[in-house]
Parts: structure tokens; sequence; C-alpha cells
């Protein structure tokens, strides 16, 4: 298994010029270049969102992207790991295929097993691996709140469903204690603080989820409905990591609002 880094450390600068003026804040970001290992898992992590907003088309241009790039970085692995590398591009390559014509469902699980086989795999050195945190968290938010959204959700055993949602929160709580690397976005600050803000937001929507399924009346709570928009907010959140700055300055201005969306 992988060992993680050291986590990015943002160090907040606060001057006051005068005690009538607003405290300055500024982020002071790393200058790391990306590694392989990192851009591969951003490359998993573009796929998956191509996918949460219905894009396969988008969808099967990374899953090709993702073969070419395992296949240029051969060097990362340990050689007696080469065998699996070729399985896992064949593997890819098949899912490349398919993504356009299979149901988005079926493509995020198939997804998730390439990502396990991906992080499986023994490398020369350790990496970072924020993204593989998440990953292993939104497999839980997935499947706990489409049972929330299930019409159906009376008939569940409520005690199993309970569970489901106390797996997903202690997957976040291991997301909590880490931070991502500057380099997977390029070391800008600008982009860097968005992420941050984005992942403050998906707390709020955790939090208010979580608050609904403690109701014994849940259909009053509302469950589905902060079910959904806790799902909108994961995808606020990967949407950081995959799209370019300047398509993300709007959405500083959508983090604060406090009704459910």
């Amino acid at each position: 298994m992988k060992n993680f880094l050291k986590t990015l450390t943002v160090i907040v600068l606060i001057s006051m010029a005068g005690c009538e003026q607003k405290p300055v804040v500024t982020f002071v970001i790393a200058n790391t270049p990306i590694d392989n290992f990192s851009a591969t898992q951003l490359q998993f992590t573009k796929i998956e969102y191509s996918l949460y907003i219905r894009d396969k088309a988008l969808a099967c241009t990374h899953a090709k992207d993702l073969s070419s790039k395992i296949r240029s970085m051969n060097k990362i692995f340990c050689l007696e790991e080469i065998e699996e590398v070729h399985m896992l591009i064949t593997n890819i390559e098949r899912y490349a295929i398919k993504v356009a014509i299979e149901n988005v469902d079926r493509s995020l699980d198939q997804l998730r097993t390439l990502k396990g086989r991906f992080m499986m795999i023994q490398t020369v050195n350790d990496h970072n691996t924020y993204l593989y945190n998440i990953w292993r968290f939104e497999e839980e938010m997935y499947y706990t709140t489409k049972a929330a959204i299930d019409p159906m959700l009376g008939l569940y055993e409520w005690g199993e469903f309970e569970q489901m949602v106390e797996c997903m929160n202690e997957d976040w709580q291991i997301v909590q204690l880490h931070h991502p690397s500057s380099a997977l976005f390029e070391n800008n600050g600008l982009a860097y603080k968005i992420q941050t803000m984005a992942r403050i937001d998906l707390q709020k929507f955790i939090t208010r989820f979580n608050q609904a399924t403690k109701s014994d009346d849940y259909k009053t709570n509302g469950i589905c409905e902060h079910a959904m928009a806790l799902r909108e907010s994961y995808i606020a959140y990967i949407k950081t990591f995959v799209d370019q700055i300047e398509e993300q300055k709007p959405f500083l201005s959508t983090m604060t609002k406090d009704s459910v969306r």
C-alpha cells in the first residue's frame, strides 16, 4: 500500500495596515510540478466528472487519453508490475469503447474497478493519494444518496441505510484530514482557493443530509432533496479539479447560498 506524502500546507498571511482596514488574506502556494502518478489520477477524475454530467462522449475521450498516458509512463511502476500495467491498459481501452453505449451507473461502477486496479499497482516512489480518498468517498456517497433518492426508501431496513450513511461519513472524515497537492491546480492560488471553498460547501451539504437522515420522518425533512443537493455539491467540487480556472470563477458566487439547490 502506498504511503501518503506530507500534505500541502496553505499559509494564510493576515496583514492589517490600520484598525479600520479589513484583513488581507493571501494564499501562498508551493510551486511544485505535477508528477505522472497524480496526472493519471486527475485523468480518472475527468472521466468521473464527465459521467456525472452525463457527457459519455467526453468520458470516452478522456478514457482514450488515460490509456495513452499510462502506456507512456511505465517507468513509474515497479518492474514486477509491468504485466498488471499492460492488463490495466487493455481494460481501459475496452472501457473507452464501451463507455459511450453503457448506461452511466454501469460506467461509474466499471470506472471504480479501474481506479482500484490502478491504485493496487506498486510504484517506484510514494505519491500523494488525496484523489484516491475522494474516490473512496464518492463510492459511498453515490450509493447512499441513491438509496435516499429511491422512492421505495421506506422499504429499506433503516439500520442498513444508517450504516451506509455512517460509512460515507467515515470516508469523508479521511478526506478532511488531508489536502490536495497544489500541483493538481498548476500551482494556481485562485484555483486552490476555489477548491477549498467548494470543499467547505460540500461539507455544508453533507451536514444537512446527515441532519435529514436522523429524523424519524425523513419525508417531511426532504431527505431526497438533500441527497440530490449533496450530489450536486460533490459534482461542483470535483469540477474544480478538471475545469480551467477562467471557467471556475463564476462558481465563487454560487457557494454561499443557504437554500438547498
